[in-house]
């Protein structure tokens, strides 16, 4: 894209070697790489743009978040979620007149609405110069963000539910909750330098112009609005493993407060069991468990072995070891 406020120029080139100056007079300058694994392509634009050759390495490999500033020109690498929720990594060289942004050429990616307010002469980016255009890119970037921190907040909510309702826990559960620190580690990692680079850009008088500055720390505010919101959603990851593990413990604890009642109840029948089982001859002693030979011992056992069972309940009722479940 060519533009200035009056004018816009779209095209699409197949070739970097049909890109014949990268500056022209009184315009703006934008253009976009989709793919950067053409090695050659890249220095062939570096060249035009007089990048540094350690610039040119650092497009064509992944970078952390990071900013190089070299002469009048910036190279600035960050990384943005594409609409279908993707993340790819973005370079963006902001010289004098000019801007090139190198993408992975995933689909959908997040500048859309500014290729939309460009087209369509929407507020004053046309008015303005590349600095600015470099600021609307990175402020579509860190909105880029938004959708995804909210959506890892809601999922966050939910887990939180499935925890304390005991209607979530197994693995399954785990392995969400590890997948979401994961996230959360990703975004932070990438957002975090994010504040040094917007920092950095500010202060170069060579590529940010003054009235561009303002907009550079309306950026940064809303990077400290992410972290915030990740650092609030680390301490409920960290919340949630403490509840999922209070909450196995608690379980178990019922499970095993179910078989100390069962063994307890079982332990005095299977004494009378034992009792009834050892073998006697009540026709040597008359003290030999003479119930053995009454009509009704079978149903005197059994009564004796519920009358046991029933108290021990009633004790334990009484003792309130039933009233927690």
């Amino acid at each position: 894209m060519v533009y200035n406020d009056k004018e816009l120029t779209e095209s699409t080139l197949s070739e970097a070697k049909e890109l014949k100056q990268i500056t022209e007079e009184g315009k703006v300058v934008w253009l976009d790489v989709e793919g950067y694994g053409d090695l050659e392509m890249v220095r062939h634009l570096g060249a035009k743009a007089k990048l540094h050759r350690l610039m040119v390495e650092d497009i064509v490999t992944y970078q952390r978040t990071k900013i190089d500033v070299h002469l009048e020109t910036s190279l600035l690498t960050l990384h943005s979620f594409t609409q279908e929720g993707r993340q790819e990594q973005l370079t963006l060289v902001i010289g004098q007149g000019f801007l090139l942004t190198f993408q992975e050429g995933i689909p959908g990616d997040c500048f859309g609405p500014v290729r939309q307010r460009l087209r369509e002469n929407i507020g004053i980016v046309r008015s303005r110069g590349a600095d600015y255009l470099a600021y609307a890119l990175i402020d579509a970037v860190i909105d880029s963000y938004f959708p995804v921190v909210e959506a890892g907040q809601e999922r966050l909510e939910s887990l939180e539910d499935g925890v304390l309702t005991l209607e979530r826990v197994g693995t399954e559960l785990i392995d969400e909750i590890r997948l979401a620190r994961q996230e959360i580690s990703t975004q932070h990692r990438h957002l975090r330098p994010l504040l040094d680079c917007l920092s950095t850009l500010i202060r170069d008088v060579s590529t940010c112009r003054e009235e561009t500055r303002v907009y550079l720390n309306d950026c940064r505010d809303h990077v400290l609005q992410l972290l915030d919101s990740l650092e609030g959603q680390r301490e409920m990851v960290a919340q949630l493993t403490d509840l999922y593990l209070s909450s196995l413990s608690h379980r178990m604890n019922q499970t095993m407060s179910v078989l100390t009642v069962i063994a307890t109840i079982f332990m005095p029948l299977s004494f009378i069991a034992g009792v009834y089982g050892m073998n006697f001859n009540p026709e040597v002693s008359p003290y030999n468990m003479p119930e053995l030979n009454w009509r009704f011992g079978y149903f005197f056992a059994l009564g004796l072995m519920m009358v046991c069972a029933g108290g021990m309940l009633h004790f334990f009722r009484r003792r309130g070891w039933f009233s927690q479940g």
